[in-house]
C-alpha cells in the first residue's frame, strides 16, 4: 500500500506526568505500568478519531530513539495537514486528560526528528 503524499507522520509520547517512584505510590507494585500505558493508548486513540477523524493511522514504535526512555510509548500517526492543525490546538489547549494521569509529553514531526540527528 502506498502512503499518500499529503499525510504527516506525527510522533506522539506519552508517559505518567511524574516519576516511576510517584506511580509506584499512587498505584502500588502490583499494577503494571505498561499496562496502563497500553490503557492510555487506547484512550488517546478514541479520542483522536472522535475529534479528528477515523482515518487517522496509529502505530505503536519504541524504537525511535537511541536511547528510549522506558516511560516513555512513542506513538506514530498519519495524518492530514488539517487534522495535524486540529491535533496541535487541541494538545495547546490541554484537551488530552486520561484516566491514569497520563500526559502527552512531546509532539514532534519526522522531518523534525530527521533534521535533529
Amino acid at each position: 500500500m502506498k502512503k499518500s503524499k499529503n499525510l504527516l507522520d506525527v510522533y506522539i509520547d506519552i508517559r505518567f506526568y511524574e516519576s516511576m517512584n510517584k506511580f509506584e505510590e499512587i498505584y502500588g507494585e502490583g499494577v503494571s505500568y505498561r499496562r496502563l500505558e497500553q490503557d492510555t493508548y487506547v484512550e488517546l486513540k478514541s479520542v483522536m478519531i472522535s475529534k479528528l477523524g477515523r482515518k487517522i493511522k496509529f502505530k505503536k514504535c519504541r524504537d525511535l530513539v537511541k536511547k528510549p526512555n522506558p516511560m516513555v510509548l512513542t506513538i506514530k500517526a498519519e495524518m492530514k495537514d488539517s487534522e495535524y492543525e486540529e491535533f496541535l490546538g487541541l494538545y495547546k489547549d490541554k484537551e488530552f486528560i486520561f484516566l491514569y494521569d497520563f500526559i502527552v509529553s512531546q509532539v514532534r514531526l519526522l522531518e523534525d526528528i530527521e533534521n535533529a540527528k
